[in-house]
């Protein structure tokens, strides 16, 4: 883990839809685990099937990953 227990909420962030029924854009594009960072070896060596795209395939996973790892975290605190 790269971040320390004070990043972490005392709860799971749950983020409520703002319409009935919805289905909203966040919820359809998440990394497969976060587990799987993007700078682990393992993960290296799958993207690496992917051919001469694989580093825009991680540069994007990567962008997913910290965004997802981002909206769970503890609210900043600001000075």
């Amino acid at each position: 883990s790269n971040y320390g227990p004070e990043y972490v909420p005392a709860k799971a962030r749950i983020y409520p839809n703002k319409q009935k029924n919805a289905q909203e854009a966040h919820e359809a594009i998440r990394p497969t685990s976060v587990a799987l960072h993007p700078d682990s070896p393992k993960l290296q060596r799958r993207l690496a099937g992917f051919g001469p795209g694989h580093q825009k395939a991680l540069k994007l996973y990567r962008l997913i990953w910290m965004t997802s790892v981002a909206s769970q975290m503890s609210d900043a605190r600001l000075k």
